[in-house]
């Protein structure tokens, strides 16, 4: 594993046993399950909303973090939404200072599929996605240089014509 993947896998690691206990990043990322989640974390079926929520969140939230550091955007944010019968889907959105929000990602991902036979292999598709995710960050912010330098040459020539 490369750096960039190791950081993302232990960030991942960090959040998801901030929300449930500590191993829950393994049985939950790294064991093959018959089911969306692991089973001891729902009592009451209310309650696997928030568990897949949690196991999307804390995966994405990894990658968010890292491309609002490495784009120096001011926010990034991670919206889940989730679908019990067919692929939940995750959205990456943030903005730059005095911007709008800008799209970076979308994934759609069945939560019973959501797991690796290695952190290698899970640190191979968070780099991937965290790479998409920041070339989308860094377009957003190359089109915003560009408005606001059209914007000058505007306001520019107007007011000397």
């Amino acid at each position: 594993m490369n750096e960039l993947q190791k950081a993302l896998t232990a960030m991942v690691k960090a959040y998801i046993e901030e929300y449930w206990e500590e191993g829950a990043f393994e049985r939950t990322y790294l064991q093959a399950r018959t089911g969306s989640v692991p089973a001891e974390y729902v009592d009451f079926k209310d309650e696997f909303y928030d568990v897949v929520y949690d196991e999307l969140h804390a995966l994405f939230r990894a990658i968010a973090d890292m491309v609002e550091k490495e784009a120096g955007m001011e926010f990034v944010s991670v919206a889940v939404e989730v679908n019990c019968e067919d692929a939940s889907r995750v959205v990456l959105y943030g903005h730059y200072k005095g911007q709008r929000d800008v799209l970076l990602l979308v994934v759609w991902q069945k939560a019973w599929c959501l797991w690796w036979n290695s952190p290698e292999e899970m640190g191979c598709d968070l780099e991937n996605w965290y790479h998409q995710a920041l070339r989308a960050a860094r377009r957003a912010k190359t089109r915003y240089a560009f408005a606001a330098a059209e914007e000058d040459v505007v306001l520019t020539a107007h007011r000397s014509g």
